[in-house]
């Protein structure tokens, strides 16, 4: 899988983890100031709402889930499989339709989540795109779980609370994923 590194240093790649992080650093405070005003706009106290001893816990427990399962899926197996598909056919711009295939599928797995679909979908066309550039998975995994946790902690969406692995008072009415 693309993006791993080795045992010895945990699977993180360390050759390139600066300027990874720098990307995806970059892009998930943007999206995270972003999302934080629209949560201070539609509740002023939003902020002073959080607990957070449970936004770390949550970002931890995040951070995890999103590596192992969703980003190693989706960016380290899938994207790369897609790009060498469409490369013979469309060349340069294979990586860019490949980011668009899957972040149509990352957007889709958070169905009937129509809110989280609607912010699902363009963050993992960004975070497609960031990871083919830099293929480091952990500073992947970084800002997903960043942008799970403020979505779900600050911003609280009626329907994120589902998705986070810590609870969620009825999945039934907060689905994530079609499960």
């Amino acid at each position: 899988m693309r993006g791993l590194g080795p045992a010895r240093h945990l699977f993180v790649r360390t050759d390139n983890v600066v300027p990874a992080l720098k990307r995806f650093g970059g892009a998930a405070v943007v999206a995270a100031v972003a999302l934080t005003a629209v949560a201070l706009v539609r509740n002023p106290e939003a902020l002073a709402q959080v607990s957070w001893r449970v936004f770390g816990l949550k970002f931890l427990l995040y951070g995890m889930w999103a590596l192992l399962l969703q980003d190693a899926l989706v960016l380290s197996f899938s994207l790369v499989r897609l790009e060498a598909a469409l490369r013979p056919r469309f060349g340069p711009n294979a990586g860019w339709l490949a980011c668009a295939g899957i972040s149509l599928v990352f957007g889709a797995t958070h169905a009937p989540n129509i809110p989280v679909l609607l912010i699902s979908a363009p963050a993992g066309f960004v975070i497609a795109r960031l990871f083919l550039t830099t293929t480091n998975l952990a500073a992947a995994a970084l800002c997903h779980a960043t942008l799970g946790t403020v979505l779900h902690q600050i911003v609280r969406l009626p329907c994120a609370a589902a998705h986070s692995i810590l609870g969620a008072t009825s999945t039934r009415a907060m689905r994530f994923s079609p499960g």
